[in-house]
């Protein structure tokens, strides 16, 4: 005797196999991030070369201290597209709630010797949140760098 499976069944079996199919798991967390490097380069000729990046780039100064080495730049909003490859928050990005980010950075520039200069960049990474009611009102929230910016200017500095 053949059992007769429901439309009900079949909709639901259907449904678990697609969603299944679409999950994909989250990329791990970044765990080293190399944020500082000696550069066999003068100081002067680091610090010209550091304020060429960041304006070619537009990324705005907020602090430029060259008697301190020390630099601070506004944030600079990260569309979709690129979000993944600066920010990691445990969820694949973009998604619905997360479709945009922000990143800024505090560099510091020290003198070593003649010859060496040292550069260490702190970079910070947001990602909003839309609002979806009462219990996630929305917002900017803190995200973990994946050390994509950190390197990009760490490989230009070399």
């Amino acid at each position: 005797m053949k059992k007769k499976v429901s439309i009900t069944t079949i909709f639901i079996i259907v449904n678990v196999l697609f969603l299944v199919g679409c999950a994909t798991p989250p990329r791990p967390a970044p765990t080293y991030i190399n944020n500082s490097e000696v550069v066999n380069k003068p100081f002067d000729i680091v610090w010209t070369q550091l304020i060429e990046y960041l304006s070619s780039r537009q990324i705005q100064l907020k602090t430029i201290s060259k008697e301190s080495g020390f630099l601070d730049t506004e944030f600079m909003l990260l569309p979709a597209q690129i979000l993944p490859n600066y920010a990691w928050t445990g969820r694949n990005l973009p998604s619905m709630l997360h479709n945009k980010g922000r990143i800024k950075a505090n560099i510091f520039v020290k003198k070593i010797s003649a010859s060496q200069t040292s550069v260490t960049i702190n970079a910070r990474v947001q990602v909003f949140e839309e609002y979806i009611g009462k219990y996630s009102p929305g917002g900017w929230l803190d995200a973990k760098s994946t050390g994509r910016f950190e390197s990009d200017v760490l490989n230009f500095l070399r």
